[in-house]
């Protein structure tokens, strides 16, 4: 039990590492637009931050199923179809947000 406490730290330890990395890549050489035109954000950076969202997104059902991997074998069988159903409406959700999100860029930029 203890080794898998120090998985699942790992884990979330690379997790948030990439998180933060990710957000650096995709955000740090406009934070300057961030304070001073939060109005007028151009849509590349519209479409970077939704990239972001997304990637983080996929990211997390990442590690989420690696951690039901690791943890699988000793979950109760109504655990893990808990588990499974669960992981299924996460990614639903996200699938049905990421479509919204392009279509939400693709009118945007219709209108002008």
């Amino acid at each position: 039990m203890k080794n898998l406490r120090v998985w699942n730290g790992a884990i979330l330890a690379a997790y948030a590492m990439a998180l933060l990395l990710l957000a650096y890549f995709f955000f740090a050489h406009e934070l300057h637009l961030i304070s001073y035109e939060a109005t007028l954000l151009s849509e590349d950076f519209i479409l970077r931050f939704f990239a972001f969202w997304f990637i983080s997104f996929l990211l997390t059902i990442m590690v989420y199923l690696l951690n039901l991997s690791l943890n699988y074998l000793w979950l109760p069988r109504p655990e893990k179809v808990v588990a499974m159903q669960a992981g299924k409406l996460i990614l639903a959700m996200g699938l049905s947000a990421a479509l919204f999100a392009v279509v939400f860029v693709t009118l945007s930029g219709l209108q002008e």
